[in-house]
């Protein structure tokens, strides 16, 4: 993860950066961070539909069903 925050602090905009750590910190059950790294990815191309998928699911599991919608 410290790679990759390194990497979107020099490429703001590298939108798979964003995604990996997403990925990662939900792994490490940092849920909010993964949200704000797919936000960040939706930010930069809101057609991205894994980062919209993805924060579905943490949404879910975290029992929060209205913000799945």
């Amino acid at each position: 993860m410290e790679q990759f925050l390194k990497v979107v602090q020099l490429y703001p905009d590298f939108k798979e950066a964003h995604s990996i750590l997403g990925n990662a910190y939900y792994r490490v059950n940092r849920a909010d961070l993964a949200i704000k790294s797919y936000q960040r990815v939706k930010e930069i191309d809101p057609y991205d539909i894994d980062a919209y998928e993805n924060t579905g699911v943490i949404y879910a599991n975290m029992g929060r069903y209205g913000d799945v919608i």
